[in-house]
């Protein structure tokens, strides 16, 4: 049987570090595994649909929060609103600048120019399956810029 292999990659250029994760198949994966990919890959794609300049970052995280649970949900492992934490431990995201962890705790809105990543996942330790996508994206006038969309997330 396969299995998933996670790659979390960073790298600077001129100072500037980049954060980015990808989760790929080796060899057959079943299809419990290809849903919760899915389920990642969907939600990653909501979460970065809603950043914009002017977006409150508590209202973010409050959105991303319901986001990942009905992934949870539609994967069978949250019955009722329980805290999700025990499958997605980490925070969705962080802030890029000189630091390749920077806070997200100055300002109340996303603003043009600043950057930060977005690295939905599920770990599920009782069957063996984690997967994690994370762009850097980038807060532009009009909307939002995948500075890492290059680099495919579909298995």
């Amino acid at each position: 049987p396969g299995e998933f292999v996670l790659l979390d990659i960073g790298a600077r250029l001129n100072g500037y570090p980049a954060d980015i994760t990808r989760t790929y198949a080796h060899g057959d994966v079943s299809d419990r595994h290809k849903a919760v990919h899915l389920a990642v890959e969907t939600a990653h794609h909501k979460i970065i649909a809603l950043l914009k300049p002017g977006l409150n970052v508590k209202d973010y995280f409050h959105k991303v929060d319901k986001i990942m649970l009905v992934a949870l949900h539609d994967l069978g492992l949250l019955k009722v609103e329980e805290d999700y934490r025990k499958y997605f431990p980490h925070s969705i995201s962080h802030g890029l600048g000189i630091d390749v962890h920077d806070s997200l705790g100055g300002p109340e809105a996303f603003q043009p120019g600043m950057v930060l990543t977005v690295e939905p996942g599920i770990y599920i330790p009782e069957e063996g399956i984690g997967v994690r996508i994370e762009d850097d994206i980038l807060i532009t006038e009009n909307g939002h810029e995948n500075l890492s969309a290059g680099l495919p997330t579909s298995l």
